[in-house]
Parts: C-alpha cells; sequence; structure tokens
C-alpha cells in the first residue's frame, strides 16, 4: 500500500480520539483512506511520532501546522 500524504494529520486526530468519520470529515478525504492509515497504525501497535521525514503539503490549509521552532506539529482548529 503506497502511504497517504495525510498520514501525519491522521495520525495526530486519531492520536486524539477522533473516529475515522471525521477525521475523513475534517480533511475532506476518503473514509476508506482514513480506515486504512488507521488500521496500519493499529497494526504497528502504537501511533508513533511523526517524523519529519514522513511530512507532506496538505491541500487543506489550517489543519496541521509545523512549528518552525522545533520542527513539532499541532493541530489548529
Amino acid at each position: 500500500m503506497k502511504s497517504s500524504p495525510h498520514r501525519p494529520s491522521i495520525e495526530l486526530l486519531f492520536k486524539r480520539g477522533l473516529g475515522s468519520a471525521e477525521i475523513a470529515r475534517r480533511l475532506q478525504i476518503s473514509s476508506s483512506t482514513v480506515r486504512n492509515v488507521v488500521a496500519a497504525i493499529k497494526k504497528r501497535g502504537d501511533a508513533s511520532e511523526v517524523k519529519k521525514a514522513d511530512v507532506h503539503v496538505l491541500s487543506t490549509p489550517g489543519i496541521l501546522v509545523q512549528s518552525s521552532r522545533n520542527g513539532s506539529f499541532e493541530m489548529m482548529d
């Protein structure tokens, strides 16, 4: 399976306790994409930290913001 460019956002929202349908709605992507990414996260056993190398530009602005100081990600509501 090809890695979704939305994986960092999906993982962050999943870690915050949102369900697949809500994540898909917020990111305006297919719920099946979200379910596949969440299944991969669960298969790993734990939601890992989002790595800088895995970051892709999101088509939905204002959802996931990367800090310029330390490279960490924050969710903007």
